[in-house]
């Protein structure tokens, strides 16, 4: 689960669209720099922005075998 750049109603369900060839959706609110990602543990993460989209595809995908930077 991440926090969308786009609102959406709590109660409706919708998906952000994922290419893991094309181009990453934004993600958090435009005036922080920062956004939440829920974790499959239940825990939050804050994720910089400025992560690259190569670490964020690694962490999206599942069973990729990539291996995550400790700052991700």
């Amino acid at each position: 689960m991440v926090e969308a750049a786009q609102t959406v109603p709590w109660a409706q369900y919708n998906e952000l669209p994922f290419d893991p060839n094309g181009p990453l959706p934004p993600f958090g609110a435009p005036q922080r720099d920062t956004f939440l990602v829920g974790m499959a543990d239940g825990s939050v993460r804050t994720v910089k922005k400025s992560v690259s989209p190569q670490v964020l595809k690694g962490a999206i995908t599942a069973n990729g075998g990539e291996r995550l930077p400790l700052d991700w």
